[in-house]
């Protein structure tokens, strides 16, 4: 039985090797960390306690990839779907509106007064998706006044979470081919799907439970610092000593800054965008309200996602000054309060701060067009090389989604490699 060797046990790692063990090939996945799942670990409170995500990670109903894994693999009892009904608030002006798309593709609902934005009737809506379409701009902000109410409520908010970039210098086209896979498929694309407890257990565990099962070998602690190519094939060399991968296909799975230190001139250093997640305690709502997502703009915090005794705050492609803000929990906690009046003046003493500062990619024109393929044709590419990861050119931005497309991406490439 043939061996692939994985470099990186995150999302892209993991769905490549399901996909390869499926197709009677032997995967060997190696990560320099004590848990595979990559970005998709959580962090626990306190010793002890239950571990959490470290953000607002949200699935959509219409990624494809990754709930055919859960599907395949996952318990999908352990996910939350909620109605594509996305609660908003202007924060700057006090106002509420909800963007609640219709089943299917066909956009008569926003006929409807109340499932649109405020204060952007129907041709404005048009007019905003319209231009996104029909625009030869490659920045949003280039194709679109984003101090419109359009820009503002519509398009700038839409930009910054699905791209983590300022929609002012963020890649239209991306965002088109994004807006195409989600919004326009309709609201049967469009419901939040919510772990229970964290990704790490729901959906990074059923995968690694699922290769384990299958006899893969998943080598923890165990980092890749050097990539050699010898007459023999690829030379893995890290601090658990060497392993030599002969003819055997490999796949890199790594972050894109850990892939340009091993393949610093086969691969570019990309510019990479932060994301601040924070976190307060939280009375319960009651036993019925399981999850409650809100939208904000015209403030510092983006998305709320609400929980039993818990609240995740993120921010997108955070301005400077949030970034030096020394009481940024403060700040936030104010604006959470606009959204629950009900809840006590002071910040809660434990709220915490995470920072992503390398969430993903800085997703512009100009870094899209570097985005490598998975297998690159650059000079002096290693034949038995291929590339894995949300920053690979899948067509998707850097999302949960695009690193389980990619991993499968990478998996039938070596597949047709294997057997042409």
């Amino acid at each position: 039985m043939t061996s692939v060797h994985i470099i990186g046990a995150g999302l892209a790692g993991l769905s490549a090797a399901l996909f390869l063990q499926e197709q009677g090939l032997r995967p060997r996945l190696y990560d320099a960390n004590s848990r595979p799942g990559g970005r998709c670990g959580g962090w626990s409170p306190a010793p002890g306690a239950p571990r959490r995500d470290r953000g607002t990670h949200l699935l959509l109903s219409g990624n494809d990839t990754v709930c055919g894994l859960i599907r395949r693999y996952g318990r999908a009892e352990d996910w939350i779907r909620l109605p594509p009904r996305f609660r908003f608030r202007d924060l700057a002006e006090g106002t509420d509106w909800n963007l609640y798309p219709g089943a299917g593709r066909w956009p008569g609902w926003l006929l409807d007064p109340t499932r649109r934005v405020a204060g952007l009737g129907l041709t404005g809506h048009l007019r905003a998706l319209l231009t996104l379409e029909t625009s030869r701009a490659d920045t949003v902000g280039a194709a679109l006044d984003l101090r419109s109410v359009a820009g503002r409520r519509l398009i700038g908010p839409l930009t910054v979470a699905l791209l983590n970039t300022p929609a002012e210098i963020a890649s239209l086209p991306l965002l088109r081919r994004t807006l195409r896979d989600s919004l326009y498929r309709g609201g049967q694309a469009l419901s939040p799907l919510l772990c229970r407890t964290s990704l790490e257990q729901d959906l990074i565990t059923p995968l690694t439970e699922a290769l384990s099962a299958a006899g893969v070998e998943i080598r923890l602690r165990s980092a890749v610092s050097e990539l050699q190519q010898t007459p023999e094939g690829l030379r893995l060399s890290g601090p658990a000593g060497p392993v030599f991968c002969g003819r055997d296909p490999v796949i890199l799975a790594i972050d894109p800054a850990q892939a340009h230190r091993l393949l610093p001139d086969l691969l570019p250093d990309l510019p990479q965008s932060p994301i601040l997640n924070l976190h307060y305690p939280m009375p319960d709502r009651g036993p019925e309200i399981l999850a409650e997502l809100t939208g904000l703009c015209g403030g510092a915090a983006e998305w709320i996602l609400r929980r039993p005794g818990h609240c995740a705050v993120t921010i997108s492609a955070p301005r400077a000054d949030l970034l030096a803000d020394p009481d940024l929990p403060g700040t936030v906690w104010r604006e959470i309060r606009q959204v629950y009046p009900d809840l006590p003046l002071r910040c809660p003493a434990d709220a915490r701060l995470l920072t992503e500062r390398r969430a993903t990619l800085l997703q512009t024109p100009d870094t899209d067009r570097l985005r490598p393929q998975t297998r690159p044709t650059v000079s002096g590419w290693p034949e038995t090389l291929w590339l894995a990861g949300d920053w690979v050119q899948t067509g998707l931005p850097c999302t949960l989604e695009g690193a389980a497309r990619s991993g499968r991406m990478a998996a039938l490439a070596v597949i047709r490699h294997l057997r042409p």
